[in-house]
């Protein structure tokens, strides 16, 4: 390991498909029950793939106050907070909460946005989107 290299643990994929949502680098759209670990799915996907490939990076939320945009939130700002600490800097700058925007190691960025307000979602050009909650845009 190099002196500016990180090693996360991220949530293992379980035997079901995760791992194939997960590493697969083409467009895809889930169907899957509750508690299958579509979200861990996601958190997977956008963290590997913002470190892969720099970028814009989007997860859009159906609206602010549901538990799984909080929740969403909350586990992303765990992984990136550990992160900047394993890299020994002060993570504060690079997890914007009024923004809801997250700086990676590497130059990505990913940004939570609300389905609530369509302009929300519109200008940019993202190289990733996780759509949470999609059937209740």
């Amino acid at each position: 390991m190099s002196a500016n290299e990180v090693v996360i643990t991220l949530p293992p994929p379980h035997s079901v498909g995760q791992e194939e949502i997960i590493m697969t680098p083409h467009s895809t759209i889930l169907f899957a029950g509750r508690r299958w670990g579509k979200g861990i799915a996601g958190h997977n996907r956008l963290i590997r793939a913002g470190i892969e490939d720099p970028g814009l990076y989007w997860w859009i939320v159906n609206q602010w106050k549901s538990a799984s945009a909080k929740r969403a939130w909350r586990i992303m700002k765990f992984f990136v907070r550990r992160m900047w600490l394993a890299l020994e800097t002060n993570p504060d700058p690079f997890i914007r909460e009024t923004d809801k925007e997250l700086h990676l190691p590497g130059g990505s960025v990913i940004w939570f946005r609300s389905a609530e307000n369509p302009s929300s979602i519109a200008g940019e050009g993202p190289k990733g989107i996780v759509g949470d909650e999609f059937p209740m845009w």
